[in-house]
């Protein structure tokens, strides 16, 4: 809904000036992600590693939580031990936080950003508007004399 009232180029600049002024909340995001997937990476590798050969290292099991993280879930890694479902558990509800708190902050700032444009294009438009109607109104008066 954020291009429909304007054109696809207006809309692709809202959105990088919303991302722009977002910097802080994407490197917040990008971080406690990468936390998450040494740490459940690593938990879910010693739990279930020796029992399941989808997590026998730690980089297989870091594409698993990615994988998991993301709500993909291709099912090529899952795990099979009680600890190892505990694990993925508190993994998926761990992310829905680290992603819930910086995207409401990301998803307000594209709104207001949004909102700003369209407010300054609306100034354009009228200033515009009076332009115009000044110069229709100069040629009537030079018209009538």
């Amino acid at each position: 809904a954020v291009v429909s009232t304007q054109s696809t180029g207006d809309g692709i600049k809202i959105i990088f000036l919303a991302l722009s002024t977002s910097v802080s909340e994407l490197f917040f995001l990008v971080f406690f992600w990468s936390i998450a997937i040494i740490f459940f990476g690593s938990l879910i590798h010693y739990s279930e590693g020796s029992q399941n050969p989808a997590f026998d290292s730690i980089p297989r099991s870091a594409w698993w939580v990615v994988v998991t993280m993301s709500s993909v879930g291709y099912g090529d890694c899952v795990p099979k031990t009680t600890v190892g479902k505990l694990i993925g558990s508190l993994c998926i509800m761990s992310c829905m936080l680290v992603l819930a708190l910086p995207m409401t902050v990301i998803i307000s700032k594209v709104t207001r950003t949004y909102h700003a444009y369209i407010q300054r294009e609306n100034r354009l438009e009228l200033r515009r508007q009076m332009r115009e109607g000044r110069e229709h109104d100069q040629l009537e008066e030079n018209t009538v004399v």
